[in-house]
């Protein structure tokens, strides 16, 4: 239902405002938006405005946010995707990262608080029970302070509970407990495994303020000291990770080795991150560290070996977030083909673009090699997804462009017996559309085996588009395959379900054969049964030519019927007209070898025929052969 849905609102995106998109994203298609999927971004315009944009992305945001998270895959890759097309002037990542700092008042946190019920408790023992007894808002109310040990037992108990508390709250308790708290996290880190972690987002903002925000420049550039931090003593809290943590993380002055410390312990978390705190991982901290303009080695250059190691050391498993402009922006000596095996389907695709490949057999067949490593269908999915909802739509040689539909068929043959209406519009009309010119009669003849007639539309419809752009023997071939298809289905297509919208016999060209009517034999139509009076406007010259000369049209005794179709030549755009008689009478002169009964109404052509060079002095009469005029 979504796909259709959206399918059928394609035609009216690019004149929705705002408020459509916001009324069909966040209200209208909530129920169905469980569905949304990578390929759903293809009907959505590249130019859209800003605001709907935004209206989109909240639509999205908010389905990510009300369903259960078996559910949202889809929803979290498209919008991986979407915020990868922001339009010119709507920025969604952050240019520099900033540190926010929490003001505490502890009047006002510690106004219902009796703080004398926990001291006199903490005169009678301090056993595990006892600490977890009060709340993280009695001890921050309270002068106590408590050992490393006991403050990482009260850790262990309070985390792992459901209660919440505020982040001004977290800070006063982590500001009177700061002397201990160096070794309690260390304590709390051996007591803690991070798949069971707790997401405390506020936990570690604030360590952040409290600890992180006071380390000298020294401890920033120490990667012994860095890694103590972030590999043991943060690393219980690394999957509660917020955007504000990482941007801020990103305006300390870390040295390229700390800096690749911190990214390779954030990388081997990356399992207990959900997507979007992956996302948020180079948003705003890698991007932000390494587009830095007041670092020693900007960009985190000198210290590593060709494009694949930079790679590795700065943006380790998070290079899938990385759009290849940002990395070949950051990094002006970096090789795309290099690093092939480590971009995405969606880098891949802009990396053909910006390098040439689609110029270049050799490096699209390199391309290729990568896209059918692991799940070949998933990546041409999202490769040519990707390429195809570009804002201009790349050039491609032929020779390249027969490669990728070559290839690309090999992948996907394999699930069109799964494909569903939506399925074949997505793949002909849309992700195909850049290299569907290069497809061969025997792909097409696979395609539309077995399938329905209403897919079989969809899929003429889509080949139709191209048309213009395929070579001339290829456009004869597609259109046998086509007749001989509808020859053999020929039950099939008289059923009411595959006549639908179809009224006559120009409905039926149209809907079955597309602009590749033009490229079939004269006696094929017949064989369909095409009546070829009912459908002058959408024949060739030569099967005119032949029409003419068929006797069961009976043309050559009727005048008239003569009149009507050579009149239908000169109605054609004064330019094409002169082509079209030089194509309709050669096809006219070769038929009339086979046919002897012509000449009753040889005089009017050659009238009509004659008017025309009148009007032409240009024309060359030696095309017509055995029909001449004088000028």
């Amino acid at each position: 239902m979504l796909n259709l849905t959206l399918m059928a609102l394609a035609p009216q995106f690019p004149v929705f405002e705002p408020s459509d998109f916001a009324l069909w994203f966040q209200v209208n298609l909530v129920v169905l938006l469980a569905s949304f999927n990578p390929g759903s971004l293809v009907v959505i315009p590249m130019n859209i405005s800003c605001d709907s944009y935004h209206a989109i992305l909240k639509g999205l945001d908010q389905s990510l946010a009300s369903l259960p998270p078996e559910l949202t895959q889809g929803i979290a890759s498209s919008r991986e995707i979407l915020i990868q097309r922001v339009p010119k002037g709507c920025n969604e990542i952050p240019v520099v990262g900033e540190c926010k700092e929490t003001p505490v008042k502890e009047a006002s946190i510690c106004a219902e608080i009796n703080s004398d019920l926990l001291s006199l408790d903490q005169a009678s023992g301090n056993s595990s029970e006892m600490l977890c007894n009060f709340s993280i808002s009695d001890y921050a109310c309270s002068s106590t302070q408590l050992t490393a040990e006991n403050l990482g037992t009260l850790l262990k108990c309070k985390l792992s509970s459901n209660l919440t508390y505020s982040l001004e709250t977290w800070k006063l308790f982590f500001t009177k407990m700061s002397s201990a708290l160096d070794e309690a996290l260390d304590r709390y880190s051996l007591m803690t495994s991070t798949i069971n972690s707790p997401f405390v987002p506020e936990v570690l903002d604030v360590i952040g303020e409290v600890k992180i925000n006071n380390f000298t420049e020294e401890e920033l550039q120490d990667v012994s000291f860095i890694k103590m931090w972030f590999d043991i003593k943060l690393k219980p809290f690394i999957p509660s990770v917020s955007k504000e943590f990482l941007s801020c993380l990103s305006t300390k002055n870390f040295s390229c080795e700390t800096y690749q410390a911190v990214v390779r312990a954030l990388s081997e978390q990356i399992s207990s991150l959900d997507r979007k705190q992956e996302r948020f991982v180079y948003t705003h901290f890698i991007h932000l560290f390494l587009s830095r303009n007041d670092t020693s080695d900007p960009s985190c250059l000198s210290s590593t070996d060709g494009s694949t190691d930079w790679l590795q050391k700065n943006f380790g498993n998070f290079t899938v977030f990385a759009p290849l402009e940002d990395l070949v922006r950051l990094n002006d000596n970096f090789s795309s083909f290099e690093t092939l095996a480590l971009l995405t389907p969606t880098q891949t695709a802009d990396l053909t673009v910006i390098s040439g490949a689609l110029k270049n057999t050799d490096q699209i067949n390199t391309v290729f090699d990568q896209l059918e490593t692991e799940d070949p269908f998933r990546n041409i999915d999202e490769y040519l997804t990707q390429l195809s909802t570009r804002s201009e739509l790349p050039e491609i040689k032929p020779a390249v462009r027969d490669i990728m539909m070559t290839r690309t068929f090999h992948i996907i043959k394999m699930k069109f017996p799964e494909f569903e209406g939506q399925d074949w519009m997505l793949w002909f009309h849309v992700k195909l559309i850049l290299v569907l010119p290069s497809i061969k009669a025997e792909m097409l003849s696979i395609a539309i085996s077995n399938i329905s007639c209403t897919n079989y539309h969809i899929i003429v419809g889509g080949i139709g588009k191209v048309s213009e752009n395929m070579e001339s023997h290829r456009k004869r071939e597609i259109a046998q395959v086509l007749v001989d298809h509808l020859k053999e289905s020929a039950h099939q297509i008289r059923e009411p379900a595959c006549r639908e919208n179809i009224q006559n016999d120009a409905d039926f060209l149209q809907i079955n054969l597309g602009p590749f009517s033009e490229d079939v034999t004269y006696s094929d139509l017949k064989d369909l049964n095409i009546t070829g009076l009912e459908v002058l406007d959408t024949l060739s010259p030569e099967q005119k030519a032949v029409l003419i000369l068929d006797p069961s049209s009976n043309a050559l005794e009727n005048e008239t019927a003569v009149r009507i179709i050579f009149n239908s030549l000169l109605e054609s755009p004064e330019e094409e007209e002169l082509e079209e008689l030089e194509e309709f009478y050669e096809a006219f002169v070769e038929a009339t070898e086979e046919v002897n009964n012509f000449t009753s109404s040889l005089g009017f052509i050659s009238d009509e025929t004659h008017g025309q060079c009148y009007n032409n002095n240009t024309f060359n009469a030696d095309v017509l052969g055995h029909v001449r005029c004088t000028v």
